[in-house]
């Protein structure tokens, strides 16, 4: 048997036998029905036009967030008309009035006579009894907002020059694009920069390519973030809310399409996430080798409770199901 402890949700111990059977053959794990994926259909994807539109999740009685180790990866396509900042999604605890701990992908839209955007992994982290946001993002341009907050290192090069070394988030507007971002409080990542190491490192992955690690303290747009640590969201936070589309408080809706949206309490590898990008041909996000660890799973199949991994449906606000434009 393999190395884990769980299958959506059932014990190692209740599982008859798995071994040498494909996720498509599998038809019960002692008379349960088994992950869904098997026969792996991909016929709806969820559909946001910016002004209202948003999925809520229902709330997780258990957090599927792990403030040490995690992942979430999604399938997006901007609509090339996006000129707001936008959420892909948030995650928070919906008893807090303040926020004491949140997770989120942020996509940075900019205009000007330098036409880029910035993709952020956010992460809200505990210092000293306080909450700073910390970014770990992809790209905008020194020549447009000067160094970018989300910089680490001293200067990763202008925008298109050879030393150029971030990616073009515009890149993934009017095209479908998987995106992922893993956090973990115990990795130690370096400082291009001045060789400073430091301990917590979030990482940012666009179509199964890492594009940035490490993360910056929010200094403001034109200036070159400070490198810093990850030490994690406090206990008394308990991430139980996710909205897909939109910031916590329905604010900044993105305009464009997202499907196939998946969250792990563990930080899955960098071969592992190339293998869900799959050369761009894409496929379920739960497989035998994803799925352990993952702990909320929603594929937007035309309904509000299309929660493969989890239990937890949700509902959509504005928007619409639609099946015409289907990713990869």
């Amino acid at each position: 048997m393999p190395d884990f402890e769980k299958i959506n949700g059932v014990a190692a111990a209740s599982i008859e036998k798995i071994d040498g059977v494909s996720l498509s053959s599998i038809q019960s794990v002692v008379g349960l029905d088994a992950p869904a994926g098997s026969g792996y259909t991909n016929a709806y994807t969820l559909d946001l036009d910016g002004a209202g539109d948003y999925f809520l999740s229902n709330t997780f009685s258990t957090s599927p967030f792990d403030p040490d180790n995690g992942t979430v990866v999604m399938w997006v396509k901007v609509n090339p008309s996006e000129t707001a900042t936008s959420w892909l999604f948030e995650a928070y605890d919906d008893k807090q009035s303040t926020a004491e701990g949140r997770i989120a992908l942020q996509y940075f839209a900019v205009s000007g006579s330098v036409s880029v955007a910035a993709l952020n992994a956010q992460y809200q982290d505990e210092v000293s009894g306080t909450y700073p946001t910390r970014f770990c993002g992809a790209k905008t341009a020194s020549s447009h907002h000067g160094k970018p907050w989300n910089r680490i290192s001293s200067d990763y090069g202008d925008f298109g020059s050879s030393s150029d070394s971030m990616y073009n988030a515009q890149l993934m507007e009017g095209s479908w694009h998987m995106v992922a971002m893993t956090w973990d409080t115990s990795e130690s990542y370096t400082n291009p920069a001045n060789s400073t190491s430091y301990t917590g490192t979030m990482k940012l992955y666009i179509d199964g390519v890492l594009v940035n690690f490490g993360q910056g303290a929010y200094v403001g747009n034109g200036s070159t973030a400070t490198a810093v640590g990850l030490n994690g969201y406090p206990s008394t936070t308990t991430i139980n809310k996710i909205r897909i589309g939109a910031r916590h408080n329905a604010s900044n809706e993105l305009y464009g399409l997202i499907d196939d949206f998946g969250v792990w309490n563990a930080t899955l590898t960098a071969t592992q996430i190339r293998n869900l990008w799959n050369g761009g041909n894409g496929g379920i996000l739960y497989t035998s080798e994803s799925g352990v660890n993952m702990t909320a799973y929603y594929r937007f199949e035309n309904n509000g409770d299309s929660a493969l991994v989890g239990g937890v449906g949700g509902t959509l606000t504005g928007g619409s199901y639609q099946n015409t434009d289907l990713w990869p």
